[in-house]
């Protein structure tokens, strides 16, 4: 995650300590799988470690990871840290891929700016190696696609400025981007819903790679959409990985 921890104190947001609390309530429900405590956890715990402490205490997990790209608060940091976790010091693209995924997991990608591709690639690496039973969230912010702000400027200087949704497109790809989005789709709850459908076609993306040739296909199932705000508006994917012998 990036260094935002200096500017706020995002564990004492009470918009983001409710969803936690749904979240917890949502990863009770994965004892039809195993035992929730058995689980490892993957996320991004600042300093502050709050969605660690939350599901080691409510829900027992003990097996958990954290990814931290700000080196220079490493001190801090593992001043902070609660129990046994383990910190990967990286970026969460160089760290995702060299987890173990020998086992369920609930993995938490809860950035706190806009989407970029960068975070697709971490949701696809995710996709592409945990095993059916794990849960699968992703947060992002939905304030405003840079690609709009730097449409915004240049079109006061210049009126054959590149419109918004075409630079999106530009940045993403135009196989991630569906045909009928436009600029009124990169701004607000509208970007929200956006970003998690751009978030899902990843993930089944990745998956349908997964399943080619295999007999017991791997799905993506959708348990909640969650939009909130404190300051920034934020919006929030999550979802269960399951196998055809699992999803019965």
């Amino acid at each position: 995650m990036s260094a935002s921890f200096r500017k706020i104190d995002y564990s004492l947001r009470p918009a983001k300590y409710a969803e936690r609390k749904m979240f917890v309530e949502i990863l009770r429900r994965l004892a039809a799988f195993q035992p929730v405590e058995d689980y490892a956890y993957i996320g991004f715990g600042s300093v502050w470690f709050s969605d660690f402490t939350l599901f080691h205490r409510a829900l027992g997990i003990k097996s958990m990871v954290s990814i931290e790209q700000a080196v220079d608060a490493r001190e801090r940091i593992e001043a902070n840290k609660p129990f046994q976790i383990r910190v990967e010091y990286d970026n969460s693209s160089s760290a995702l891929p060299r987890m173990e995924w020998d086992r369920r997991v609930i993995v938490w990608l809860d950035y706190d700016g806009p989407l970029n591709t960068s975070m697709l690639e971490d949701v696809r690496t995710v996709a592409a190696r945990c095993l059916s039973g794990s849960v699968i969230a992703v947060s992002v912010q939905c304030m405003r696609a840079p690609e709009y702000t730097a449409y915004e400027l240049e079109k006061a200087t210049d009126e054959n400025a590149i419109g918004a949704i075409e630079r999106f497109i530009g940045a993403f790809g135009r196989q991630r981007v569906p045909p009928e989005a436009s600029d009124e789709d990169l701004i607000s709850w509208p970007y929200g819903k956006l970003a998690r459908h751009m978030l899902r076609s990843e993930i089944d993306s990745a998956l349908a790679n997964r399943n080619t040739g295999g007999d017991n296909p791997l799905s993506f199932l959708p348990i909640c959409e969650i939009e909130y705000q404190d300051d920034a508006r934020m919006t929030t994917l999550i979802g269960l990985v399951a196998d055809a012998a699992d999803n019965q």
